[in-house]
């Protein structure tokens, strides 16, 4: 006999954004989709036994997710928690027989910045394991966090604000062949939780290599600003004639520019015209 709205579980019936998301997967809705009362009324009535498909729905939930408070730890404002979360599911998915087939891989494959902690979350509530087991792997997280990342003083010359700086290391670890599984980032404030996530991943595996690429990084980063800054330039004297230079005070005026940045862009611009 089907079940009423008012018959189904507080839990089943009132579905919180992790519930919803997490049966919506276990209706084969798939993730974009998540579970919502009427779907979960639907399932359970067109079963030949609604009590027991209503019930079976709850010990999913209870037997599948860690509860809240267990999980709290995953900050979701925290990309650096995130990223080192996402990596540890990660590199135990691939240490599986068939990753590809793996209830979870289709939350850890290529995850959006936007949906960073629902797909961790996801992954981890889809994985076939015990509670228990789920518990461990969030111990093992925590303990990954905590003592296996950069030093601070490492990192410390990378500024989240800094666009050029940013730009350039993005630029710098793509020439080198560096990266994460996930996708790239678009805008500073992404690239730079990208980073910080790369260098804790990088330290995991060898602190030497690390400290090795960020010395040439930091290098690197300072030629490019010693060659961009007016110490790099050497000093020029030429004459112009009255109308050169009368065009050259509306340039400054119009561009909001020195003399010698208005005369050094035309020279490039040209030089960029005849190559």
């Amino acid at each position: 006999m089907a079940v009423t709205d008012h018959e189904i579980p507080p839990r089943l019936r009132s579905l919180k954004p992790r519930d919803a998301r997490f049966l919506g997967v276990m209706l084969g809705l798939g993730y974009s989709e998540p579970a919502n009362g009427q779907s979960i009324q639907n399932h359970i009535n067109s079963s030949n036994n609604p009590q027991q498909a209503a019930k079976d729905l709850l010990n999913k939930l209870e037997t599948k997710l860690l509860p809240e408070q267990e999980i709290a730890w995953i900050d979701k404002s925290n990309h650096r928690i995130l990223i080192n979360s996402f990596m540890y599911l990660y590199e135990l998915l691939l240490s599986l027989p068939d990753p590809n087939n793996h209830p979870s891989f289709a939350y850890l494959n290529n995850p959006p910045y936007e949906t960073r902690y629902e797909n961790i979350i996801l992954a981890l509530d889809c994985w076939p394991a015990t509670l228990q087991e789920k518990r461990d792997m969030i111990a093992n997280i925590k303990e990954q966090y905590t003592q296996k990342i950069a030093p601070k003083k490492w990192i410390n010359w990378l500024k989240p604000d800094q666009d050029q700086q940013i730009s350039y290391t993005m630029h710098y670890i793509k020439s080198q062949n560096l990266g994460l599984p996930v996708p790239t980032p678009g805008n500073t404030k992404e690239a730079y939780d990208y980073l910080v996530g790369l260098f804790d991943d990088i330290f995991r595996r060898s602190p030497e290599t690390l400290e090795l690429t960020l010395m040439k990084m930091r290098k690197g980063w300072s030629q490019q600003k010693y060659r961009q800054s007016s110490k790099a330039k050497k000093q020029v004297y030429f004459s112009l004639g009255k109308n050169a230079r009368e065009q050259l005070d509306k340039l400054v005026q119009m561009e909001e520019k020195s003399k010698s940045d208005i005369i050094e862009a035309l020279i490039l611009g040209t030089k960029d015209q005849t190559t």
